[in-house]
């Protein structure tokens, strides 16, 4: 299902800090106690500033508390549920909103286009966007099955289009965030291998984060010697791993495919793009 509200409940916290003198049982904790009718009851400072000074040539206090309010806001995730959505759906569109668990869109039914899918696809690729990766799988499941599943989004992507890799991709959600989604390196290279046959150089590669350049690679691998990006590629990251499968545009002007797979390594994930970096560099020094 599509997010709604960002999936969080959005609270706002005020914060109220005040200096005053503290009062028990509507008398100031002041010793000796006698002096709390030479004390009045005090106003909010104009100047942000406590103020607590006697007079002169008496024994009167002039008085001034401080308070200062901020406010900030945290969001919270709501757990996700079909009643809830037709609540908040009701609520915000003033209508009357059902539940049809198991409905199929009817055959007569429109499809209406937003944005150009090059630029949905690039949206998705240069920050990493999971949540965009897993509302495609969903209308991809939407056009061959009528139904808002990714599952049969995915069983139909490997059944049409991945059945020659190299190993069984083991895809179970659309975002990639699942642990258990498991591809091996060749295969990864099988795949940017038929992106390369059917997609045009220009428009692959700048759907791609760059080196240097864009997206999640942006401030990594950029050209040693100043010059336009040499790798185009897909980050992957969970903690202790790290995956890299892209193309490098190699000085002789070659087009390599890659796919660095790093796992359960103990050591800060930088070093371990140091270590690509330098093998990413001299591929493209001497080929």
């Amino acid at each position: 299902p599509f997010p709604i509200y960002g999936n969080v409940v959005r609270v706002t916290i005020e914060h109220i800090e005040e200096y005053h003198l503290a009062k028990e049982n509507g008398e100031y904790l002041i010793n000796p106690k006698i002096f709390n009718k030479y004390i009045d009851d005090g106003v909010l400072s104009d100047n942000g500033r406590f103020v607590l000074e006697r007079d002169r040539v008496g024994n009167e206090f002039e008085y001034a508390f401080t308070s200062d309010t901020s406010r900030y806001e945290t969001d919270k995730p709501f757990h996700y549920s079909p009643q809830l959505i037709v609540e908040l759906l009701s609520d915000t569109l003033k209508k009357n909103v059902e539940y049809l668990p198991g409905a199929k869109l009817p055959s007569s039914h429109e499809m209406i286009y937003s944005m150009e899918s090059d630029s949905l696809y690039k949206k998705m690729m240069l920050p990493s966007d999971n949540l965009l990766a897993e509302q495609i799988m969903l209308m991809i499941s939407g056009v061959v099955d009528e139904e808002l599943n990714s599952s049969s989004g995915i069983r139909y992507v490997k059944d049409n289009f991945l059945s020659d890799l190299p190993d069984e991709a083991n895809w179970r959600d659309g975002s990639g965030l699942s642990r258990y989604n498991l591809f091996t390196p060749r295969s990864m290279v099988a795949l940017l291998e038929k992106l390369d046959e059917k997609v045009e150089e220009t428009q692959l590669l700048d759907a791609l984060p760059q080196g240097g350049k864009q997206g999640t690679i942006r401030r990594l691998y950029a050209n040693k010697d100043g010059g336009e990006p040499y790798v185009f590629a897909k980050t992957g990251t969970l903690s202790n791993n790290h995956c890299l499968s892209g193309y490098v545009i190699t000085k002789s002007g070659k087009k390599l495919i890659f796919s660095f797979m790093n796992n359960n390594y103990v050591i800060s994930t930088s070093e371990v793009q140091a270590q690509m970096d330098e093998i990413l560099w001299f591929i493209y020094e001497n080929y």
